[in-house]
């Protein structure tokens, strides 16, 4: 039982960062579309594209354990 009960969190996880990379590439989709970029929106992309990367980072981590 708590092997299963593991595998859940896991699973949970993997949903969750899947789901915050996902919304993290929407927002950088929106910023890559402007043709200007403000200092505090140059900012936040490299804090999105950081996000984004530890996110696929978990995934892949959870990936490899399963695999």
């Amino acid at each position: 039982m708590p092997m299963e009960k593991e595998a859940g969190k896991e699973d949970d996880l993997y949903e969750t960062a899947k789901f915050l990379h996902v919304s993290l590439e929407r927002r950088l989709a929106m910023l890559r579309a402007k043709s200007f970029l403000s200092e505090d929106e140059e900012r936040e992309m490299s804090v999105l594209k950081k996000r984004k990367l530890r996110c696929k980072d978990i995934m892949e981590g959870l990936n490899r354990r399963d695999g």
